[in-house]
């Protein structure tokens, strides 16, 4: 199926944004990524109009990065764009099983 068992209309169910070292270096970020970077991306994510976004970024040090006020308003657009929660999917055969792939 072209794109993959689970894209529905053109647009996958479930999307994951996985940061590499490769995915850095074409983009001549470094270790770990500006603020700015992470605002990129989640401003290209909510470009898409997803139904929902889950957030997982771990900031361990305290760094003297002025891009930080570019990932804070990024994270305020997403609070006014009020992603609002949606049920699982039902049991009906047009979901992605997620165990399998298999829509």
């Amino acid at each position: 199926m072209p794109g993959g068992p689970c894209v529905k209309d053109g647009k996958a169910a479930i999307a994951v944004v996985l940061l590499r070292d490769p995915d850095l270096a074409a983009y001549e970020e470094p270790w770990p990524p500006r603020y700015g970077f992470h605002a990129r991306i989640l401003k290209a994510i909510r470009a898409n109009q997803p139904r929902a976004v889950v957030i997982d970024i771990v900031f361990e040090d305290v760094r003297d990065d002025p891009t930080i006020e570019a990932l804070a308003a990024e994270l305020d657009r997403y609070r006014a764009a009020a992603f609002r929660s949606t049920a699982p999917p039902s049991a009906s055969t047009d979901h992605c099983d997620r165990r399998s792939g298999r829509a």
